[in-house]
Protein backbone atom coordinates (compact mmCIF):
# COMPACT_ATOMS: atom_id res chain seq x y z
CA UNK A 1 0.00 0.00 0.00
CA UNK A 2 1.34 3.37 -1.04
CA UNK A 3 0.89 6.13 1.53
CA UNK A 4 2.82 8.82 -0.31
CA UNK A 5 0.62 11.10 -2.40
CA UNK A 6 2.27 12.35 -5.59
CA UNK A 7 -0.62 14.14 -7.24
CA UNK A 8 1.59 16.52 -9.20
CA UNK A 9 2.96 13.64 -11.28
CA UNK A 10 -0.44 12.08 -12.05
CA UNK A 11 -2.99 12.98 -14.71
CA UNK A 12 -6.72 13.25 -14.13
CA UNK A 13 -8.59 10.45 -15.89
CA UNK A 14 -12.33 11.06 -15.80
CA UNK A 15 -14.20 8.13 -14.31
CA UNK A 16 -11.00 6.18 -13.56
CA UNK A 17 -10.50 7.16 -9.92
CA UNK A 18 -12.70 5.42 -7.40
CA UNK A 19 -12.91 4.63 -3.71
CA UNK A 20 -11.73 1.18 -2.68
CA UNK A 21 -13.83 1.22 0.50
CA UNK A 22 -12.77 1.11 4.17
CA UNK A 23 -10.30 -1.53 5.34
CA UNK A 24 -11.08 -3.95 8.14
CA UNK A 25 -7.99 -2.90 10.02
CA UNK A 26 -7.03 -0.50 12.75
CA UNK A 27 -4.20 1.96 13.24
CA UNK A 28 -3.03 1.82 16.85
CA UNK A 29 -2.49 5.16 18.56
CA UNK A 30 -1.49 6.34 22.01
CA UNK A 31 -3.46 9.36 23.26
CA UNK A 32 -1.91 11.95 25.59
CA UNK A 33 -4.19 14.68 27.00
CA UNK A 34 -2.80 18.16 26.46
CA UNK A 35 -5.38 20.71 27.61
CA UNK A 36 -8.56 19.92 29.53
CA UNK A 37 -9.93 23.38 30.29
CA UNK A 38 -10.10 24.89 26.79
CA UNK A 39 -13.22 24.35 24.69
CA UNK A 40 -11.62 24.27 21.26
CA UNK A 41 -13.76 25.28 18.28
CA UNK A 42 -12.91 25.60 14.60
CA UNK A 43 -9.74 24.23 13.05
CA UNK A 44 -6.25 23.85 14.50
CA UNK A 45 -3.08 25.38 13.06
CA UNK A 46 0.63 24.91 13.76
CA UNK A 47 3.84 26.93 13.53
CA UNK A 48 6.25 26.20 10.67
CA UNK A 49 8.55 24.13 12.91
CA UNK A 50 5.62 22.23 14.41
CA UNK A 51 6.54 23.17 17.96
CA UNK A 52 3.42 25.26 18.70
CA UNK A 53 -0.21 24.38 18.06
CA UNK A 54 -2.78 27.19 17.99
CA UNK A 55 -6.47 26.74 18.75
CA UNK A 56 -9.58 28.84 19.31
CA UNK A 57 -11.05 28.81 22.82
CA UNK A 58 -14.67 29.21 21.76
CA UNK A 59 -16.33 30.52 24.95
CA UNK A 60 -13.62 33.16 25.47
CA UNK A 61 -13.13 33.90 21.74
CA UNK A 62 -9.38 33.72 22.43
CA UNK A 63 -6.53 32.17 20.42
CA UNK A 64 -4.33 29.93 22.56
CA UNK A 65 -0.81 28.58 21.89
CA UNK A 66 0.12 25.13 23.25
CA UNK A 67 3.36 23.14 23.07
CA UNK A 68 2.17 19.68 21.94
CA UNK A 69 5.04 17.97 23.77
CA UNK A 70 4.93 20.07 26.94
CA UNK A 71 1.33 21.17 27.62
CA UNK A 72 2.42 23.19 30.66
CA UNK A 73 3.79 25.67 28.12
CA UNK A 74 0.62 27.41 26.96
CA UNK A 75 -0.55 31.00 26.73
CA UNK A 76 -3.13 33.28 25.17
CA UNK A 77 -1.84 35.02 22.05
CA UNK A 78 -5.06 36.88 21.13
CA UNK A 79 -7.76 37.90 23.62
CA UNK A 80 -11.16 39.51 23.12
CA UNK A 81 -12.18 42.48 25.23
CA UNK A 82 -15.53 44.13 25.82
CA UNK A 83 -17.12 45.83 22.83
CA UNK A 84 -15.74 43.47 20.19
CA UNK A 85 -18.42 40.98 19.15
CA UNK A 86 -16.46 39.35 16.31
CA UNK A 87 -16.19 35.57 16.62
CA UNK A 88 -13.03 33.80 15.36
CA UNK A 89 -14.07 30.69 13.43
CA UNK A 90 -10.83 29.52 11.73
CA UNK A 91 -7.12 30.29 12.07
CA UNK A 92 -3.82 29.87 10.24
CA UNK A 93 -0.19 30.44 11.20
CA UNK A 94 1.59 32.79 8.76
CA UNK A 95 5.29 33.67 8.32
CA UNK A 96 6.83 36.20 10.68
CA UNK A 97 5.00 35.10 13.84
CA UNK A 98 1.61 36.11 12.47
CA UNK A 99 -1.70 34.39 13.20
CA UNK A 100 -4.56 34.96 10.76
CA UNK A 101 -8.15 34.56 11.95
CA UNK A 102 -11.31 34.39 9.88
CA UNK A 103 -13.84 36.26 12.03
CA UNK A 104 -17.58 36.63 11.80
CA UNK A 105 -19.74 39.47 13.07
CA UNK A 106 -23.33 38.57 12.29
CA UNK A 107 -23.35 37.92 8.54
CA UNK A 108 -20.17 39.94 7.89
CA UNK A 109 -16.90 38.05 7.40
CA UNK A 110 -13.34 39.36 7.56
CA UNK A 111 -9.76 38.13 7.84
CA UNK A 112 -7.71 39.60 10.70
CA UNK A 113 -3.96 39.19 11.26
CA UNK A 114 -2.19 39.42 14.62
CA UNK A 115 1.50 39.53 15.46
CA UNK A 116 2.44 37.04 18.18
CA UNK A 117 4.11 38.95 21.00
CA UNK A 118 6.43 37.46 23.62
CA UNK A 119 5.33 40.05 26.19
CA UNK A 120 1.58 39.34 26.19
CA UNK A 121 -1.49 38.68 24.06
CA UNK A 122 -2.68 40.90 21.25
CA UNK A 123 -6.11 42.53 21.51
CA UNK A 124 -8.63 40.98 19.11
CA UNK A 125 -10.06 44.43 18.33
CA UNK A 126 -6.62 45.76 17.25
CA UNK A 127 -5.31 43.49 14.48
CA UNK A 128 -2.38 44.28 12.22
CA UNK A 129 -4.76 44.20 9.28
CA UNK A 130 -8.45 43.64 8.47
CA UNK A 131 -9.46 42.23 5.09
CA UNK A 132 -13.20 42.11 4.28
CA UNK A 133 -14.33 38.74 2.93
CA UNK A 134 -17.98 39.52 2.20
CA UNK A 135 -21.46 39.04 3.63
CA UNK A 136 -23.28 35.71 3.86
CA UNK A 137 -25.72 34.03 6.22
CA UNK A 138 -25.80 30.40 7.31
CA UNK A 139 -23.52 27.92 9.00
CA UNK A 140 -20.09 27.19 7.56
CA UNK A 141 -17.16 24.78 7.98
CA UNK A 142 -14.40 27.33 7.45
CA UNK A 143 -10.76 26.28 7.25
CA UNK A 144 -7.50 28.18 6.74
CA UNK A 145 -4.77 26.20 4.96
CA UNK A 146 -1.25 27.69 4.78
CA UNK A 147 1.31 26.54 2.23
CA UNK A 148 4.36 24.66 3.48
CA UNK A 149 6.51 27.11 1.51
CA UNK A 150 4.80 29.89 3.49
CA UNK A 151 3.97 31.66 0.22
CA UNK A 152 0.15 31.51 0.15
CA UNK A 153 -2.98 30.62 2.07
CA UNK A 154 -6.44 29.40 1.17
CA UNK A 155 -9.68 30.09 3.04
CA UNK A 156 -12.25 27.41 2.33
CA UNK A 157 -15.80 26.54 3.27
CA UNK A 158 -17.42 29.95 3.75
CA UNK A 159 -21.19 29.99 3.16
CA UNK A 160 -22.78 30.66 -0.20
CA UNK A 161 -22.83 33.00 -2.09
CA UNK A 162 -19.19 33.60 -1.06
CA UNK A 163 -16.55 31.76 -3.06
CA UNK A 164 -15.85 28.22 -1.79
CA UNK A 165 -12.09 28.86 -2.03
CA UNK A 166 -10.44 32.24 -1.45
CA UNK A 167 -6.69 32.46 -1.98
CA UNK A 168 -4.22 35.01 -0.71
CA UNK A 169 -0.51 35.79 -0.73
CA UNK A 170 1.46 37.37 2.08
CA UNK A 171 2.43 41.03 2.13
CA UNK A 172 4.36 41.89 5.30
CA UNK A 173 2.05 41.38 8.26
CA UNK A 174 -0.97 41.32 5.96
CA UNK A 175 -2.59 39.25 3.26
CA UNK A 176 -3.45 40.25 -0.31
CA UNK A 177 -6.43 38.31 -1.64
CA UNK A 178 -6.39 36.94 -5.18
CA UNK A 179 -9.38 36.76 -7.54
CA UNK A 180 -11.85 34.18 -6.25
CA UNK A 181 -11.99 30.70 -7.75
CA UNK A 182 -14.97 29.95 -9.94
CA UNK A 183 -17.59 27.76 -8.21
CA UNK A 184 -17.33 24.06 -9.06
CA UNK A 185 -19.87 23.25 -11.75
CA UNK A 186 -20.68 19.98 -10.04
CA UNK A 187 -21.88 21.69 -6.88
CA UNK A 188 -18.98 20.50 -4.72
CA UNK A 189 -18.10 22.64 -1.71
CA UNK A 190 -15.10 22.16 0.63
CA UNK A 191 -15.56 20.38 3.95
CA UNK A 192 -11.88 20.45 4.98
CA UNK A 193 -8.55 21.62 3.60
CA UNK A 194 -4.87 20.90 4.12
CA UNK A 195 -1.59 21.20 2.18
CA UNK A 196 0.43 18.30 0.79
CA UNK A 197 4.17 17.81 1.09
CA UNK A 198 4.41 19.02 -2.54
CA UNK A 199 2.66 22.27 -1.53
CA UNK A 200 -0.62 21.41 -3.24
CA UNK A 201 -3.94 22.54 -1.79
CA UNK A 202 -5.84 19.39 -0.79
CA UNK A 203 -9.61 19.54 -0.35
CA UNK A 204 -12.21 17.11 0.93
CA UNK A 205 -15.37 18.34 -0.76
CA UNK A 206 -18.91 17.08 -1.26
CA UNK A 207 -22.27 17.84 -2.77
CA UNK A 208 -24.75 18.20 0.10
CA UNK A 209 -24.48 15.24 2.47
CA UNK A 210 -22.90 12.97 -0.14
CA UNK A 211 -19.53 11.21 0.06
CA UNK A 212 -16.42 13.34 0.01
CA UNK A 213 -14.22 13.79 -3.04
CA UNK A 214 -10.46 14.15 -2.50
CA UNK A 215 -9.03 16.91 -4.72
CA UNK A 216 -5.43 18.02 -5.21
CA UNK A 217 -5.03 21.54 -6.62
CA UNK A 218 -1.99 23.50 -7.74
CA UNK A 219 -1.42 26.86 -6.00
CA UNK A 220 -3.01 28.48 -9.05
CA UNK A 221 -6.20 26.49 -8.46
CA UNK A 222 -5.66 24.11 -11.39
CA UNK A 223 -6.96 20.61 -10.56
CA UNK A 224 -4.25 17.94 -10.47
CA UNK A 225 -6.03 14.86 -9.20
CA UNK A 226 -9.54 14.00 -8.04
CA UNK A 227 -10.50 10.77 -6.31
CA UNK A 228 -13.72 9.54 -4.73
CA UNK A 229 -13.71 8.43 -1.10
CA UNK A 230 -16.16 6.41 0.92
CA UNK A 231 -16.27 8.98 3.74
CA UNK A 232 -18.90 11.61 4.47
CA UNK A 233 -19.35 14.43 6.99
CA UNK A 234 -15.61 15.19 6.91
CA UNK A 235 -14.48 17.66 9.58
CA UNK A 236 -10.74 18.08 9.06
CA UNK A 237 -7.60 16.76 7.36
CA UNK A 238 -3.83 16.79 7.85
CA UNK A 239 -0.72 15.18 6.35
CA UNK A 240 1.67 13.38 8.69
CA UNK A 241 5.07 15.07 8.72
CA UNK A 242 7.11 11.88 8.86
CA UNK A 243 5.56 9.68 6.17
CA UNK A 244 3.13 12.04 4.39
CA UNK A 245 0.11 9.92 5.31
CA UNK A 246 -3.17 11.75 4.83
CA UNK A 247 -5.38 11.73 7.94
CA UNK A 248 -9.06 12.71 7.92
CA UNK A 249 -11.54 13.18 10.75
CA UNK A 250 -15.18 12.50 9.95
CA UNK A 251 -18.44 12.73 11.86
CA UNK A 252 -21.25 10.17 11.86
CA UNK A 253 -22.79 9.46 8.45
CA UNK A 254 -24.79 6.71 6.75
CA UNK A 255 -24.73 4.33 9.68
CA UNK A 256 -20.99 4.82 10.29
CA UNK A 257 -19.83 6.40 13.53
CA UNK A 258 -17.35 9.28 13.83
CA UNK A 259 -13.66 8.53 13.68
CA UNK A 260 -10.15 9.20 12.47
CA UNK A 261 -9.18 7.66 9.13
CA UNK A 262 -5.93 7.31 7.21
CA UNK A 263 -6.41 7.66 3.45
CA UNK A 264 -3.88 5.64 1.48
CA UNK A 265 -3.15 5.92 -2.21
CA UNK A 266 -3.35 2.47 -3.80
CA UNK A 267 -3.79 0.78 -7.15
CA UNK A 268 -6.80 -1.37 -8.03
CA UNK A 269 -5.86 -2.99 -11.30
CA UNK A 270 -4.74 -0.08 -13.46
CA UNK A 271 -6.73 2.51 -11.51
CA UNK A 272 -5.59 4.73 -8.67
CA UNK A 273 -7.92 4.46 -5.69
CA UNK A 274 -8.34 5.71 -2.14
CA UNK A 275 -8.38 3.19 0.68
CA UNK A 276 -9.54 4.35 4.14
CA UNK A 277 -8.24 2.72 7.33
CA UNK A 278 -9.84 3.57 10.66
CA UNK A 279 -7.75 4.45 13.71
CA UNK A 280 -8.70 3.03 17.09
CA UNK A 281 -8.65 6.49 18.69
CA UNK A 282 -10.15 9.04 19.13
CA UNK A 283 -13.85 8.23 19.29
CA UNK A 284 -15.29 11.58 18.16
CA UNK A 285 -12.60 13.77 16.56
CA UNK A 286 -13.54 17.31 15.56
CA UNK A 287 -10.27 18.80 14.22
CA UNK A 288 -6.73 17.67 13.41
CA UNK A 289 -3.22 19.03 12.76
CA UNK A 290 0.19 17.45 12.19
CA UNK A 291 3.17 17.90 14.52
CA UNK A 292 6.77 16.56 14.36
CA UNK A 293 7.49 12.84 14.50
CA UNK A 294 4.78 10.24 14.10
CA UNK A 295 2.28 12.39 15.97
CA UNK A 296 -0.94 14.30 15.41
CA UNK A 297 -2.96 16.67 17.58
CA UNK A 298 -6.75 16.38 17.57
CA UNK A 299 -9.75 17.89 19.29
CA UNK A 300 -11.98 15.14 20.65
CA UNK A 301 -15.64 15.96 21.15
CA UNK A 302 -17.20 15.84 24.58
CA UNK A 303 -18.25 18.10 27.42
CA UNK A 304 -15.88 19.85 27.30
CA UNK A 305 -13.89 18.92 24.17
CA UNK A 306 -10.35 17.64 24.82
CA UNK A 307 -7.08 18.43 23.09
CA UNK A 308 -5.06 15.23 22.57
CA UNK A 309 -1.71 14.31 21.07
CA UNK A 310 -1.88 11.02 19.17
CA UNK A 311 1.34 9.03 18.77
CA UNK A 312 1.19 6.39 16.04
CA UNK A 313 2.26 2.92 17.19
CA UNK A 314 1.43 0.26 14.65
CA UNK A 315 -1.18 -1.11 12.31
CA UNK A 316 -2.94 -4.39 13.02
CA UNK A 317 -5.04 -6.38 10.56
CA UNK A 318 -8.42 -7.65 11.67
Amino acid sequence: MHRFWLAATLAIVAGAAVAAGPREAAVSLTATPLVADVQATGNLTVSANGQTVYLIDGPRRAIVAVDPFDPTRRRDVVVTGSGDDAVPVAIGCLPGDIVAAVCRRGDDWELRTYRIRPTGPAAAASPEERVPLGTAAGEAAVCVAVSRSRDWLAITGMPSPLSPVVRGVFAGAGVRLLPADEPDAGGFRPLAATVSRADELVLLEAVGDGPARLSFLAPSGRPLLRLDTDLANVRGAAFGRQDASLWVVAGPAAGRGPGLWRLDAAMQGSLQVVRATRAELPRDPLAIIDVPGESLVVVEGGSPPKLLRLDIREESER
